[in-house]
This record gives C-alpha cells, structure tokens and sequence, in this order.
C-alpha cells in the first residue's frame, strides 16, 4: 500500500516503505529519518514530508509526498554509495554538521524495537 499523507508515520510503516524502495541499509536510514523529524513530529516532516532534513538551494525542500522524499534520497544520497560501512559513508559525504550525527544515528539504531 506504502505510505500515504494520510498515515500516522510510524517506524513499521516507514521501514517496509524503505524496504519496498530498494533503500540500501534502511534500518539505518530509519534511525535518520527519526533523528531528523523528532521521532515524526517536527514540521518539516509533517507540513513538508521532508523525512531526512534534506535542503536545496533555497532552504529546506518540500515534497509532495513521503514517498517522493524517499526516492529523491535513494537518487542523490545513496546513489553515491559504492558499499562498505554505511555510517563512514554518511560521514565522508558530510551527510551532517552535528559532529555526533553519526553516534546518535547508532544509538538510535540501537534502541530500536526489532522490526527486521
């Protein structure tokens, strides 16, 4: 079914939708899309289904749909990823400023119910 505007984004729904996409590693990139909404509440994911943080030229970028987000970070993220430890590859692309993304990300990863 995927996920819809209509859902109540949760890890289960997102991490089969994340699954379904063909995203590479998506436990991991689940634990992303926590730490960069706030666990799904932040308006950013919620008024511009924005799931990653992800910015353009002009600021934050909008998308019609999570879906749509996804797939733009399969496209210009993990595009790039040729394999190997996907936490170096985040690191060595700058995926974030926060000097501790990339231990918050196992910490959450981590601290996640079995969904796999």
């Amino acid at each position: 079914m995927g996920i819809t505007s209509a859902h109540a984004m949760n890890d289960e729904i997102l991490y089969k939708e994340l699954k379904d996409l063909g995203i590479r590693h998506p436990k991991i990139v689940l634990a992303q899309a926590k730490l960069e909404t706030g666990n799904y509440t932040s308006q950013l994911c919620r008024n511009r289904k924005n799931l990653f943080g992800l910015k353009g030229k002009r600021g934050y970028m909008y998308f019609n749909s999570y879906k749509e987000c996804i797939l733009y970070y399969k496209d210009k993220i993990q595009s790039r990823y040729i394999g190997g430890d996907y936490y170096v590859f985040l690191k060595k692309i700058g995926y974030a400023r926060d000097p501790a993304y990339i231990q918050k990300l196992k910490k959450i990863t981590r601290s996640m119910k079995e969904i796999v």
